[in-house]
């Protein structure tokens, strides 16, 4: 399965605060890759990266139907 996550460009980071006071993320280190920070952000300062990282696959129950999805 292909996953993304999104990282600060900080050459092109003008320091306009969108990150602390309109899109705050808990924790871009860890990001899971929802697009927030992406849509967000002005001047292209934050681009979407392949992610390689392994995942274990947990279980969730949807309308009583099991599914197993990337933790």
């Amino acid at each position: 399965m292909k996953f993304i996550k999104y990282m600060k460009d900080r050459g092109k980071c003008v320091n306009c605060k969108v990150c602390s006071t309109i899109v705050s993320c808990l924790s871009p280190e860890r990001c899971i890759g929802c697009g927030a920070r992406y849509l967000a952000y002005p001047y292209e300062a934050i681009n979407p990266v392949p992610d390689y990282e392994e995942r274990s696959l947990i279980e969730i129950i949807v309308d009583g139907q099991k599914y197993e999805v990337p933790k």
